[in-house]
């Protein structure tokens, strides 16, 4: 046997207090740029986005009326509009620095970036072979070498 309770049509209804808000329309309300409570699904639509798989497909359920479809146009053009590079951190290597760039750019500052690392590779072992250098490592070691001695000799002069 089941129990019911009558509710009458003052427990069926909800007031609010229109004091709360600060604004006279919801017209006049920004809309929102994130889906509240949605961090996992924005993570995996992001991550599937910058993916660079032909292969990669994301998946969108969800009830009418949630934004699913909203989101999904604002967040491909916005995958469209910036490339994003991540470049190391030399502060803190396990936190690289991201890099926003127009589109296209990305591919270019990575072939960019590729040559100036071989250019200086090429380029550094250049000058630690060049005369040069030998002559200022070789000034170095003798002022270094130098210095040993004098203190060398000053301590033996000690400890006579």
């Amino acid at each position: 046997m089941t129990n019911y309770c009558k509710l009458s049509a003052d427990n069926l209804r909800f007031d609010c207090d229109e004091n709360l808000f600060n604004f006279k329309s919801t017209e006049t309300v920004p809309k929102l740029d994130v889906i509240i409570g949605q961090e996992r699904a924005v993570k995996a639509v992001e991550f599937g986005l910058f993916t660079k798989n032909p292969e990669y497909n994301i998946f969108m359920s969800g009830l009418v009326g949630t934004g699913r479809i909203t989101y999904a146009k604002s967040a491909e053009n916005e995958s469209m509009q910036s490339d994003w590079c991540y470049v190391n951190n030399f502060e803190n290597s396990s936190q690289p620095i991201v890099l926003q760039l127009p589109p296209g750019l990305g591919s270019i500052f990575r072939k960019d970036m590729q040559a100036l690392v071989k250019d200086l590779k090429t380029e550094t072992s250049k000058v630690f072979s060049s005369e040069d250098y030998e002559q200022a490592k070789s000034d170095m070691v003798k002022k270094f070498q130098n210095h040993r001695d004098s203190i060398l000799e000053d301590f033996n002069q000690r400890a006579e």
